[in-house]
């Protein structure tokens, strides 16, 4: 049964890896197995073909998950070289920032990349690692390369080089490069009411959008101008974002980019429907926020009340959302409109 596993994790990598071209490292894995099986058989005179195939299998096995990790180290610094090269003689020329030559190279990925939205039947690598159920116990089959993208930037390095995918993948692709390229500060920016992610380069003191694939195609914008961009070229976008967050971070950064961020608690209590006893708080309640207006992503926090029945959360301003509780057997649900720039309490009644 191990064996099985073993020989399945094999296929997996073979397959999800194709873009690093795992053929190569297959026949690599291959070739240490077949060694060390003739290293045994011939001066170890182990004669068990059992023990020769149980070897054989976990060599290759083991192997070829080293030897795609090297893969994914050794094209991506070989790859992004090109990157720093281009990046330092556009600079040279003395015609460019630091700003637009990384713009540039942002210009240069995209042009390559391919665009998968809408596209049906496409295996990205990144999301094959963890995608489904079954993927999810292969890569825990594959404890060297469960390790390895257990890391954010090697996840990253991998979205780089397959070159494929959404915005989300573009986001990562481009903010690990030309932070490596360019030696400037980038993030990821995940947008909470609408399905969509951008990069941003930090220069001279401010953050800029970098969102080559959507609402930045032409040039960059200055973060703190980017709500009024969108006011002016994405309306409904605008009215659909609900918040910005640093991506692996919970970061808001919502004010930064020039919207009204509302502080909101929302107070989860037991409803008693008795004027003579005080309502409840609710421990650890859990609750979900809905935007009413939004684009491909209602459910804008998900999270639990503190031992005081609360919970805080940003929200931008003067849009209306849907707040649901619930605790155990008892639910509440409220329609609020959070006023921007307003610190705002709201009490969700379960029942």
């Amino acid at each position: 049964m191990i064996l099985y596993l073993f020989l399945a994790a094999i296929i997996y990598d073979f397959f999800v890896f194709q873009v690093l071209n795992s053929h190569i490292s297959l026949i690599f894995s291959i070739m240490i197995g077949l060694l060390l099986v003739s290293y045994f058989y011939f001066k170890r005179n182990l004669r068990d073909s059992e023990k020769l195939l149980i070897l054989f299998i976990i060599t290759v096995w083991f192997v070829f998950q080293i030897s795609l990790i090297g893969s994914v180290e050794y094209q991506y610094q070989y790859v992004v070289e090109d990157y720093k090269q281009e990046y330092a003689d556009t600079i040279d020329t003395g015609n460019y920032t630091a700003l637009s030559a990384s713009w540039l190279l942002a210009e240069k990925y995209c042009n390559g990349m391919d665009i998968t939205y809408g596209q049906k039947g496409v295996t990205l690598p990144n999301r094959a690692l963890s995608g489904t159920p079954i993927s999810i116990m292969l890569l825990g089959v594959n404890p060297c390369l469960a390790i390895y993208f257990s890391d954010f930037t090697s996840r990253n390095k991998l979205i780089f080089l397959q070159n494929a995918g959404n915005c989300g993948e573009f986001a990562r692709a481009i903010a690990i490069m030309l932070e490596d390229a360019s030696s400037m500060n980038t993030r990821v920016i995940k947008m909470e009411g609408a399905d969509h992610e951008f990069p941003e380069v930090y220069y001279e003191g401010e953050w800029w959008v970098f969102d080559k694939t959507y609402t930045t195609s032409i040039s960059p914008v200055r973060a703190r101008d980017y709500a009024t961009h969108l006011e002016d070229r994405y309306n409904y976008l605008h009215h659909s974002i609900a918040n910005l967050k640093v991506a692996n971070e919970e970061i808001s950064v919502l004010e930064e980019h020039g919207f009204d961020a509302s502080n909101v608690t929302i107070s989860a209590l037991f409803d008693t429907i008795s004027y003579s006893e005080p309502d409840t708080p609710l421990s650890y309640a859990e609750i979900k926020v809905y935007a009413i207006t939004y684009t491909r992503d209602s459910i804008v926090f998900t999270g639990k009340t503190d031992v005081n029945g609360k919970c805080n959360l940003i929200l931008n301003g003067d849009k209306e959302y849907v707040i649901v509780g619930n605790y155990d057997m008892y639910n509440g649900i409220k329609i609020v409109n959070t006023l921007p720039s307003k610190d705002e309490l709201v009490i969700l009644l379960l029942c």
